[in-house]
This record gives structure tokens, sequence and C-alpha cells, in this order.
């Protein structure tokens, strides 16, 4: 089931979605994203998380999204602050890491920014509620071939990009729900690929369309298919959507 509270979160929209589980590395220089840092360092260190939404099509990562809900994708995830490193010239340094999805019902301008047109680039905050991560059914016996999958994509990989990511352990009992955003994580995918992962409802839907989505890049890894992504009919009968 999923938490129906809704709470307010500081957002940092971005030109693709953020997974459960990825670290978040950002360099913060923009006046309005400083005084978002100095809003999540004023907080409690355990209190200082903030959710990333991906633009929708058209939208830059300079745009004002305050005012605007259309703007982004309402499925986002939320990253907890581990580290802000304040450069003498007012830029930070941050680390994150990405740990829950939530679902995103109104934006609005953060705390202490202008309201209303023409007020200049704001930050933004938004009412969100907690998604949870459910298995679904046969997410066990889908996890197993997923992970195979993903094993020799990676294996198909250049050794310097291989190396650096985060994959399910080899001989370590499979946590469904990790296999699932563990190829969300590691596959190049277009955006509208994957913010369809990260929407899925569970994680045997996730699994399902990941399969897919791995035949697809190893494929194209080896030679075997024409470089295309996956176009929003190939995705049909996959939640893109959690509304």
């Amino acid at each position: 089931m999923d938490d129906q509270a809704h709470e307010r979160l500081p957002l940092f929209p971005l030109g693709t979605p953020l997974v459960p589980g990825s670290s978040l590395e950002l360099h913060v220089f923009e006046p309005r994203y400083r005084r978002f840092v100095e809003h999540l360092l004023a907080a409690p260190e355990p209190r200082r998380d903030f959710g990333v939404v991906a633009l929708r099509g058209g939208g830059e990562v300079g745009d004002d999204v305050a005012d605007d809900l259309g703007a982004v994708h309402v499925v986002g995830c939320a990253a907890h602050l581990q580290e802000a490193v304040a450069l003498p010239d007012g830029r930070f340094e941050l680390s994150a890491l990405a740990t829950r999805r939530f679902v995103l019902h109104a934006i609005e301008p953060g705390e202490g920014e202008p309201r209303g047109p023409r007020s200049g680039a704001r930050w933004a905050q938004g009412s969100v509620r907690w998604l949870a991560d459910e298995p679904g059914d046969d997410a066990d016996e889908l996890a197993v071939p997923v992970a195979q999958l993903l094993a020799r994509y990676v294996a198909a990989l250049p050794g310097s990009i291989a190396g650096g990511l985060d994959l399910p352990e080899a001989g370590v009992a499979l946590d469904a729900v990790g296999v699932s955003y563990a190829v969300a994580r590691a596959v190049v995918l277009a955006v509208h690929e994957r913010q369809a992962l990260l929407e899925a409802p569970d994680a045997a839907a996730r699994l399902r369309l990941a399969r897919r989505l791995l035949r697809r890049e190893h494929a194209l890894l080896t030679g075997g298919l024409p470089s295309l992504p996956v176009s929003r009919a190939d995705l049909a009968g996959e939640p893109l959507s959690v509304n």
C-alpha cells in the first residue's frame, strides 16, 4: 500500500529521472539553488531530504517550474543530502543518495521565494505522497533472468564503464526490487524509458520492462540491432503513470 500522507519536499528538477540507490553529485551555482542548499542545511541532518523530478520534453534545467506542475514528471525520487561543500565564491558541491519514490501532487515556490508572475528564477517545493515498493507477482522468478541479462549487458560494455557500475552481487540471494532498480541505474536509456521504469507500480512490472530493454541494449552493443530507443508505443502495456 502507498503511504497516503502528504509531505512537503524541496525539489530539484533535472533532465533525467533519479532512481533509488543512485548516487547524485550536483554542482550548485545558480542563486536560487544556493538558497535551496541553505534551506536544506538549516534543517537537522536526518531531515535534509529533497526530491528530484525529471523535466518533461522541451524543458531546460534552468527553467522556473515553481508554478507549473505540468513542466515535470510527477513521479520522482527523494535524495538524502550526505555532504555539502561550500566553495569560496558561494557555490556548493553536493553529494546525495537516492532513497525512495514519490508522486508529486502540487508544486509551489520554495520557502522564502517570491510568488506570482515575473518573480525571477525560484527554487520549488512540492506536496508529495510516498510510493511503496511492492515486489508484485512472480518478482523473485523474474529477478534471476533479469540479473543474468544485466550481467551480459555489462560484460559487453567497455571495461572503464563497466567498472563503475553498482550491480547485484554474485552468489547473494537476489532482491527483486533491488535488481529492478539496478537495471534503471546501469543501462543507458532515453528519458521516457528510465521514467517508465521509475513509474512501474511494482518490481515485477519493472523487471518485465527491464528485460525487454536489456535485450535490446545488449543486441545494440553486440551489433544485432540499429540504435533506436523504445518508443512510447512500444511501452504500451507497461504503466507510465501511477495516477
